[in-house]
């Protein structure tokens, strides 16, 4: 008996042991969605291609690819995207920047390289430079176009070394930006081109110089990096006499890609001859610069595209001129810190009211109708308590910030009469998502705006239950989120803001008494409208003397105040305007 039981405790041994031998391991079958999946090592060593060079050769070896358009297309081939390799994998070609690989650089750091236009519509230029690396110290190639090129009268030279920062600011709600000049003096084309290649001076969107550091920038020089708080701005550069430098138009579904050359400013179609007039704006990006970025706005020669004046409607043809575009000099970190916040000061007759977020006060207390600076916020939960001069707590809100977003904190009546706190989320990212155009699926579009002309609508006149916002004459702004809202309630949707353009003709607001029955209902004519050049922060900017019809941001139209009879004048219903772009 023992030998037997001894035989089947071995044989159960050996069962177990073939099964575990058997044993499989699982495969993890994740998905790897990046484009470079070998591990490719950047060098401190980085092409700015403000040319349009869309080859390179880097010690001899060809990097890129390229494209056989036949006539007629074949099926299926995309023109525009060229054929991937192994340093170019989504697209076969050199584009805006390009970090050379620290294994293409020779022993001594050093490598050889050659850049082609290799296009059906373009000359082919071509050339040919050495490229060193220094570990502490990252350099840019400012690719140029030439004096041998068409139209070019003065350039720098056609390759320029700058060096690139990457230490990140020293206060991490910030951002650091800098000027690249790289102008050139150009001769006449097609039509008179303005010349831009003179000292410049980095803006905020209504003109106010940004910082000494980065004005008057000459010129082939370039300035030091500047700090900056992180948010969503539109940065501007003007010449000496003022008038705005325009940056090269990337997004043409906007309707702000043809320039007007002898202005730099955006067309809008006419009728008649000329067929295309000045919009008076001039293009430059809205953008969200992220706490512990580092950026630069470099300006350089660039192929943009003119109305034919001669021609018949719509014909364009494409010349060149100084153009300006923003680059970012390192990874963008991702913020999982910040918040920014502001508040508008709504209450009728309050003096000296402030607010405090968790404790510490949101900047200087603004005045009846007017609007704070913004703050950088700790993400996180935020308990709000706003107070009147005395200190005395007049409502509180607790609140969750959430990470990268832009919040405003109204103070106002609600229909009780009590103060309130409404918190409202800011789209300023210029993405919008829609569902797919049948409607048979969960699948949606998503579109970016750079220039934006957004604008939202709030009611916080506790008098007026329902009130709906239309254009002139009670024209309908086509979004039902204009339509009967409520004193102090968000309204929510698809997408919240109406939207302009650049070419937009003049239009103005007016607000109506409505009910959830009657649209737009009767016109309060006694709150005076608001004309669309309200929205220019600064006419003196437009030193040419034509005014925009509006300029281009991310704004909330309000009905603020009370509209009973007895009303202190200070404190009757009017409609304030509150831009969240700088």
């Amino acid at each position: 008996m023992k030998y037997n039981y001894a035989r089947l405790f071995h044989l159960i041994c050996l069962c177990a042991w073939l099964l575990s031998a058997c044993k499989k391991d699982k495969l993890d079958h994740a998905r790897d969605n990046r484009i470079i999946k070998d591990g490719q090592e950047n060098s401190g060593v980085r092409l700015v291609n403000t040319n349009g060079y869309n080859q390179v050769i880097v010690n001899g070896d060809t990097l890129t690819n390229y494209v056989v358009i036949t006539d007629p297309p074949e099926p299926g081939t995309n023109p525009w995207e060229y054929p991937g390799t192994r340093f170019f994998p989504k697209n076969g070609k050199l584009g805006n920047t390009w970090y050379l690989p620290r294994s293409l650089l020779l022993q001594d750091g050093t490598a050889t390289v050659k850049v082609d236009i290799r296009s059906a519509k373009q000359a082919a230029y071509n050339m040919e430079f050495k490229v060193q690396e220094d570990y502490n110290l990252p350099m840019d190639y400012y690719l140029l176009k030439t004096k041998e090129e068409p139209y070019i009268v003065e350039s720098p030279p056609s390759v320029v070394a700058v060096p690139r920062g990457v230490i990140a600011p020293a206060r991490p709600d910030h951002f650091k930006i800098r000027v690249v000049n790289m102008a050139a003096r150009l001769t006449s084309q097609f039509q008179d081109v303005e010349n831009v290649a003179l000292p410049l001076t980095l803006t905020w969107a209504d003109g106010t110089r940004v910082n000494p550091a980065t004005s008057n920038i000459a010129p082939g020089h370039y300035s030091e990096y500047i700090e900056l708080p992180y948010g969503t701005c539109q940065f501007k550069l003007l010449t000496p006499s003022g008038t705005q430098v325009t940056a090269m138009p990337y997004n043409f579904t906007e309707g702000i890609d043809v320039i007007d050359p002898a202005t730099s400013t955006i067309t809008r179609p006419a009728s008649g001859r000329p067929h295309t007039v000045t919009t008076a704006l001039t293009f430059a990006p809205v953008m969200t610069y992220q706490p512990g970025g580092i950026y630069t706005i470099y300006i350089a020669p660039k192929t943009i595209t003119i109305p034919y004046y001669n021609g018949n409607p719509g014909e364009t043809v494409t010349m060149v001129q100084n153009a300006f575009d923003v680059i970012t000099d390192a990874s963008l970190p991702l913020n999982n810190t910040y918040a920014r916040v502001q508040w508008v000061n709504a209450l009728p007759g309050s003096k000296g009211l402030s607010l405090r977020l968790n404790g510490q006060k949101l900047g200087a207390a603004p005045a009846f109708g007017e609007v704070g600076e913004y703050a950088a916020c700790i993400v996180g939960s935020a308990e709000l308590i706003t107070a009147d001069a005395a200190g005395k707590p007049l409502a509180t809100l607790s609140y969750a910030l959430k990470e990268g977003l832009n919040y405003t904190a109204w103070v106002h009546e609600d229909t009780a009469g009590k103060v309130a706190i409404t918190m409202v989320s800011n789209n300023l990212s210029g993405t919008y998502t829609r569902v797919g155009d049948n409607g048979q699926d969960a699948t949606y579009s998503a579109y970016k705006k750079t220039y934006p002309f957004d604008i939202r609508f709030m009611n916080f006149c506790k008098d007026l239950p329902y009130v709906t916002f239309t254009e002139a004459n009670g024209q309908s702004f086509g979004n039902r989120l204009c339509e009967n809202l409520q004193p102090g309630i968000v309204p929510f949707g698809e997408i919240p803001y109406i939207g302009k353009g650049a070419a937009s003709p003049a239009y103005e607001v007016k607000v109506y008494r409505s009910s959830p029955q009657v649209v737009p209902g009767t016109w309060l004519s006694d709150i005076p409208s608001i004309p669309s050049r309200a929205l220019i922060a600064q006419p003196e900017l437009y030193v040419r003397g034509t005014l925009p019809m509006h300029e281009p941001g991310i704004y909330t139209i309000a009905l603020i105040g009370g509209y009973k009879q007895g009303t202190p004048a200070g404190e009757k219903a009017r409609m304030i305007i509150v831009k969240h772009t700088k």
